[in-house]
């Protein structure tokens, strides 16, 4: 085969060929966007996700992408796109480079700078993502794993259909103005993968965690909101079981301050699957409990309202670390207050704020709840 050989990678969700005229390489690549976006808690698929933050429609190849290629015998090589950067069709220029016809191709994404990585040992890590800007994913790129089953030469041609290693956590939270810096996610255990590898030789590669951490997490650059604002982050991370694992969400801000709320999964994480944290961190004030509620289902972290005299009220705030804050009445009066969370198993009063001078007659309801 002739040097100078160039790759031709398709991203799309159909197949495709592309052939160059020569000794080209044909190469076909499948690489569809995740498959699904859904609720973390809930589980409910709400939409898809992308790679690129420009193209809501599948996998867009960048500029200054690589591709790895490790043959059956010998060193890996790299590709690097060469034209149609920010398309879904993109060259690769792998310079003097040529097929060997009785050889076995592996290839994956994004390339590891080490020409003596074996295939069955492609090193990965998740740290020092930082996102710059509100609802942007440039960041994503060099973390996004992708893998290709082996192929083999025929008819001048190379074929490798792409597949997901990765997953995401994409915030949807509301706050207030302020300048954001950092997002965490933290469970109680190692449970999240730093660094690992994947092996290509498997009949079906996945990340194997060699370091782990109690919590990840996301640096933020020129986010800054002057009115509430939702923050969209995203977080690349290896899929790890988070069946009935308590997660902690925190963001934090230029001041020190930080806002938090816990959510629990009910099964395991998948690839190529995007999985949604919603909250809201602005005060909302409200008159009745009813209307304390209905914040709450639509995602409200923290609700403030004054209890009517001689009421009883019953709240359902999401998640245990929902902050509820009651304005009781100047006036003597009973008030029976009823807590019952409803994506928690047990109760948890510690963010339970009360104001006002009757606290003495307030009854609490709840099972499990200690006061």
């Amino acid at each position: 085969m002739a040097a100078g050989v160039a790759v031709m990678s398709i991203s799309c969700s159909q197949t495709e060929e592309i052939k160059f005229d020569g000794n080209a390489i044909v190469v076909k690549c499948i690489v569809p966007g995740p498959d699904a976006e859904e609720d973390f808690a809930t589980g409910i698929n709400i939409g898809s996700d992308t790679k690129a933050a420009a193209s809501p429609d599948g996998f867009f190849w960048e500029e200054g992408d690589m591709i790895g290629i490790i043959p059956t015998k010998g060193s890996q090589i790299y590709f690097e796109v060469k034209d149609g950067a920010g398309t879904s069709t993109a060259s690769f220029d792998g310079g003097a480079w040529a097929l060997k016809s009785d050889a076995t191709y592996w290839s994956y994404y994004p390339f590891y700078p080490d020409f003596f990585v074996e295939k069955n040992c492609v090193p990965v890590s998740f740290e020092g993502q930082c996102q710059n800007g509100n609802n942007d994913m440039s960041h994503c790129g060099k973390y996004w794993c992708l893998y290709s089953a082996p192929a083999s030469a025929e008819n001048n041609a190379l074929t490798f259909e792409y597949d997901h290693l990765t997953s995401f956590f994409k915030t949807y939270i509301t706050l207030p103005a302020g300048k954001y810096t950092r997002v965490t996610f933290s469970a109680d255990s190692e449970i999240f993968i730093k660094n690992g590898y994947f092996d290509l030789s498997s009949d079906t590669p996945s990340i194997v965690g060699e370091e782990f951490t109690k919590e990840i997490s996301l640096d933020l650059k020129n986010v800054e909101f002057l009115t509430p604002t939702e923050l969209v982050s995203y977080l690349v991370v290896a899929p790890v079981n988070l069946a009935n694992v308590p997660i902690t969400v925190t963001i934090y801000d230029n001041q020190g301050i930080s806002y938090s709320y816990s959510v629990t999964k009910t099964k395991a994480m998948e690839p190529a699957t995007t999985y949604a944290f919603r909250a809201n961190a602005v005060t909302t004030s409200v008159s009745t409990a009813e209307e304390a509620n209905a914040a709450f289902a639509a995602g409200q972290t923290e609700v403030e309202f004054s209890v009517a005299p001689d009421s009883d009220v019953s709240l359902i705030p999401p998640h245990t670390s929902s902050d509820v804050k009651v304005t009781f009445p100047d006036d003597e009066s009973n008030i029976n207050i009823s807590i019952s969370y409803a994506n928690d198993a047990a109760s948890s009063p510690e963010h339970l704020t009360f104001n006002g001078p009757n606290n003495a007659n307030l009854v609490f309801n709840t099972p499990n709840t200690t006061v």
